[in-house]
């Protein structure tokens, strides 16, 4: 039987996809003309992604494979999300930051997936390889974009700007779930030990991020847009 703290966090964090999503539209006209104004449908493909992952992991019936070996992986639609988890991101700050080692680090992402696919079925394994250099590309952005902003006092309070808020959820949820991704990924047969903690730390990882982006959300004044395009060199100074 699972501890009532886990049973709780296992249910809450769909309710918190959720809410999250009713506020991003509710607050929609404060970005709407932002490279943010696609975070409705990527909050909106999140909830949807993880609610087919439940269905297809309990019910068999709904497999996405006629193997019976497959039955219950739902990997394939995880691996597509990354993809459009990464893609908005680095998105977003390419425009927010205009740094040159931006785009060719999307290209490197890039190799790095479909060299992961040639190496694991992206439709069956999760593909670790690429999500680690995605997060190993999406860390300093995220880290580089509060460091700007904590620097720049001409956008006003750092507090009123969702685009911090998204950044801190992402910097703190990327550095503490990809330790864990390689992990599982490395270790053929994880202890029992180990996944007793691994899914609560994944859990409150996601129950963080999502609280960010919920205090982002009712705080936020109108975001302004990127600035003129000129791209810079290294750390955005």
């Amino acid at each position: 039987m699972l501890p009532p703290l886990l049973v709780w966090t296992e249910i809450s964090f769909m309710a918190l996809y959720g809410i999250t999503l009713l506020l991003s539209v509710i607050r929609f006209p404060k970005y709407y003309d932002t490279p943010v104004r696609y975070l409705p449908v990527l909050l909106a493909y999140t909830l949807l992604t993880e609610a087919m992952g439940m269905v297809i992991r309990d019910n068999p019936e709904y497999s996405l494979f006629l193997q019976e070996l497959y039955y219950n992986n739902n990997w394939l639609i995880f691996n597509i999300f990354s993809l459009i988890y990464f893609g908005f991101y680095f998105y977003v700050y390419y425009h927010y930051l205009r740094l040159r080692w931006i785009l060719p680090g999307v290209g490197l992402y890039g190799l790095a997936v479909l060299l992961n696919a040639f190496l694991d079925d992206f439709r069956v394994v999760s593909q670790v390889y690429s999500y680690g250099v995605g997060s190993l590309l999406l860390i300093p952005m995220a880290f580089i974009y509060l460091k700007k902003e904590s620097r720049n006092r001409k956008n006003g309070p750092m507090g009123r700007n969702l685009l911090v808020w998204l950044s801190s959820g992402v910097l703190l949820f990327q550095a503490g779930y990809t330790p864990i991704k390689l992990l599982r990924y490395l270790m053929v047969e994880v202890p029992l030990a180990t996944m007793a903690w691994v899914r609560p730390v994944h859990l409150g990882l996601i129950h963080l991020m999502y609280a960010l982006f919920i205090a982002g959300l009712l705080v936020m004044k109108k975001m302004k847009r990127p600035g003129p395009e000129k791209e810079i060199h290294g750390n955005g100074k």
